[in-house]
């Protein structure tokens, strides 16, 4: 593999211990190389490692006769034009890819690596101009997380190099006005930290100031949080005294985590939170960071699985650069946008920008998009980057305010809205947007008249915040996108009877099967709830399936030959024990969900079951959902017969993940009343004793066995009192209709600093 070097003398290094780096080796080391060694040196906490220096590099290319090749190709590329640029830049990096290590270089890194350990190791690229005070180059050059061994190394080594020509980074050094000839790159080495949580601290605020700053976080390896991949978690901690003063619940659904080969991806939907004390011990170590360099930085961050903190990275934060390089004017700051609110999101860059939404969703640099349009995507990662250039303004579905989208819009100074939900479904095909990176917000055009003095921060980071979550309950697609956009932490009920008649075209399912029309029923039940569930984004969606009783069966075409009169179908052949005597509507909703989890891309749908009596029809169920292969697929049970309580333990066994309760079902079950008795609706009280008392055990004994809880039923927007009851209980979710969510969620966050408070006032005194 390895040649003998023309470069550099004989002996010289090419691999030198971060212990021996400071912030004057940029030269050698770039500038991720640079500040790790000079933070390594000051006593912070960073993993051990080496960097593969400037002069290895510089000693490849000469090595293998690329140098005055890749000088001249990069200095006349035709930056402007996404296809020549891309051409170029594939036939630059299959000539590094293609070619040999020197021998000297080969054996340093050897060398070093043997010394380092026989763990895994993250191999980030470190050129000589990136993060510095004048560009982060977030991003840009690639990074490996994971490698083991020799051979794995030398590997993320070359291709390491070959990210210096990628079309992004090519781009990006034009802009900056870079000399090729003096350019080189360095590699980092480290430990790996197999990360429990992991993040980005920025020590000033993007819009709250310089006494304010951001962290952002989410389980398991931080690559996530940088690039936009799930919404992370948000706060917002003050510096003078050190305390936190908003927090923001992310969505992050799945995790990233070391693995036998390097990193994988898996389900993570019941993470909790990064604690108080761990957060403030962060944000300590920031300060003094900031205060190391004088001036404000940006920094990736890591807990490992024992609780120890590790910095990652460090750079200056930049903003606004490059875009009044290029002499491109930044939006009006004194104009407003006074149409209706499309989207909302967490917003990053500055001031507003008008034009045509376009929606791409995977990088091409072909794709229709013309300098002036607006790029609307699900997340951006750093090969966007020659689209992003010529974009007015920047919208995604995912990220938060350090995600990659984020970060870019800041530096190239064009108002972002990042972590929409749903900007891609709801801007498609309009003519004119107006993006306002200030307020966090997409309104239709055109812009409007000056604005007046308000609040920099973006809406999404204003709402009350809870650790109970407010979801709402929601059964028509058509107001999806317009509830989403609201405060609302997902969809705790989609009551399937709307949207399955609908499907059904009021025919009984038996007939319409009849007809050989299933699939036509498949296609309709997938599309709606895929429309319903796609401006969620990653907020779970519970789609509870269908739960008719006889007499609603009986009411629809060929329902009476199919159907028999029950005296009282309120607790009759209904719910799962329907399920079990006749499977086959079951199974088409199973393959609606498959659809919609599958090619329908919308994997935030879970499952519940209704009116659950006996272990016995749990069991079965769940034998028909394993049946219809639902991949990936999160159970939940309704709560509603009381014998549910005794039947936890089957729900724990069968891999369910929570209970919600169903309060109408419930009360009426465990009053013994019929709520279709005229005579008998005023005893059906929610509030009854007996239904606190039960609801009370249940809340205890589910969350004892790990099941996350839940209500979905009426009491809490009917009921005084009635959202605080539940928060004392310990319920981690309520969900009501949409109309009342602003009010509920205002009802938990007061109960919730009503327990604090009375939390603190019985602790005994320091």
């Amino acid at each position: 593999m390895a040649t003998q070097a023309t470069g550099p003398a004989r002996g010289q290094r090419y691999a030198r211990p971060l212990a021996t780096i400071g912030r004057d080796d940029a030269g050698g080391a770039g500038g991720k190389g640079a500040n790790l060694g000079e933070l390594l040196a000051a006593g912070f906490p960073v993993p051990d490692g080496f960097v593969v220096t400037a002069d290895a590099f510089r000693a490849f290319l000469d090595a293998n006769g690329l140098r005055d090749d890749f000088v001249a190709a990069v200095t006349g590329a035709k930056v402007d034009d996404p296809r020549a640029l891309q051409d170029l830049c594939d036939g630059l990096r299959a000539r590094v890819l293609a070619g040999r290590i020197p021998e000297a270089v080969a054996a340093d890194v050897d060398e070093a690596l043997t010394a380092l350990g026989d763990g895994p190791v993250a191999v980030r690229s470190s050129a000589t101009c990136e993060d510095s005070s004048e560009a982060s180059f977030a991003g840009m050059n690639e990074s490996f997380l994971g490698v083991r061994g020799a051979g794995e190394l030398r590997g993320a080594l070359l291709r390491c190099w070959a990210s210096l020509y990628s079309p992004r980074v090519v781009a990006y050094r034009r802009d900056l006005g870079v000399d090729e000839a003096r350019l080189a790159i360095a590699v980092v080495v480290q430990a790996m930290v197999d990360s429990a949580w992991a993040g980005v601290l920025l020590t000033e605020h993007p819009d709250g100031g310089p006494d304010r700053m951001a962290v952002e976080g989410a389980p398991g390896l931080g690559e996530s949080v940088v690039s936009g991949s799930v919404t992370p978690d948000h706060w917002v901690v003050t510096k003078h005294p050190l305390a936190i003063v908003e927090r923001l619940p992310g969505h992050h659904r799945t995790r990233l985590e070391l693995s036998t080969h390097g990193v994988a991806r898996r389900d993570d939907a019941d993470a909790e939170t990064l604690d108080d004390a761990r957060l403030l011990e962060l944000a300590a170590v920031a300060l003094r960071i900031e205060a190391h360099y004088g001036r404000a930085q940006d920094i990736e961050w890591a807990f490992d699985r024992e609780g120890s903190l590790h910095i990652l990275q460090t750079r200056p934060i930049t903003a606004g650069r490059s875009r009044l390089r290029r002499g491109a004017p930044a939006a009006a700051p004194e104009a407003a946008g006074t149409g209706e609110v499309l989207v909302r999101g967490t917003g990053s860059g500055f001031g507003l920008a008008e034009g045509r939404p376009v929606v791409v969703l995977d990088y091409d640099p072909d794709a229709a998009f013309t300098e002036g349009d607006v790029l609307v995507t699900r997340r951006t990662t750093p090969d966007w980057f020659p689209l992003i250039r010529k974009a007015a303004g920047l919208v995604t579905d995912e990220g938060g305010a350090t995600s990659h989208a984020a970060i870019v819009a800041r530096e190239l100074g064009i108002p972002g809205v990042v972590g929409t939900g749903d900007g891609t479904g709801r801007l498609a095909g309009l003519d004119r947007v107006v993006v306002d990176g200030a307020e966090g917000l997409v309104r239709t055009g055109p812009l409007g008249p000056p604005r007046t003095p308000a609040s920099r921060l973006p809406v999404a980071g204003a709402r009350v915040v809870t650790g109970t979550e407010v979801l709402c309950n929601l059964s028509v697609p058509d107001r999806a996108a317009e509830v989403a956009a609201g405060p609302v932490d997902g969809v705790g009920l989609v009551r399937a009877e709307t949207m399955l008649l609908g499907a059904l075209g009021n025919v009984h399912p038996a007939l319409l099967l009849e007809r050989g029309h299933g699939d036509r029923f498949v296609d309709a039940m997938a599309a709606s709830l895929a429309r319903l569930a796609r401006p969620f984004g990653a907020r779970r969606v519970v789609y509870r399936t269908h739960d008719f009783r006889t007499n609603e069966f009986r009411e629809l075409e060929g329902g009476e030959r199919f159907e028999p009169v029950e005296e009282n179908p309120m607790i009759g052949m209904r719910g799962c024990a329907r399920y079990l005597e006749d499977p086959a509507l079951f199974r088409l909703e199973l393959e609606a969900l498959r659809r919609v989890r599958g090619p329908e891309g919308c994997g935030n749908v879970a499952l519940m079951l209704p009116f659950v009596r006996t272990a016995r029809e749990v069991r079965g169920c769940r034998a028909l959902i394993a049946e219809a292969a639902v991949e990936g697929l999160e159970l939940f049970a309704m709560a509603e017969v009381p014998s549910i309580h005794d039947n936890l333990e089957v729900l724990v066994e069968q891999g369910f993940a929570g209970v919600s309760v169903g309060s109408n079902d419930l009360t009426q079950l465990l009053l013994g009343i019929d709520r279709d008795n005229e005579a008998l609706t005023r005893l059906a009280d929610a509030r009854d004793p007996a239904v606190l008392a039960y609801l009370g055990r249940l809340i205890a004994k589910a969350r004892g066995l790990g099941l996350h809880t839940s209500i979905c039923g009426q009491a809490p927007s009917l009921y005084e009192g009635y959202a605080e009851r539940l928060v004392a209980m310990g319920i981690d979710a309520i969900s009501v209709n949409p109309d009342v969510v602003v009010e509920v969620r205002y009802k938990v966050a007061v109960a919730e600093r009503r327990l604090l408070l009375a939390a603190t006032r019985r602790a005994p005194a320091p």
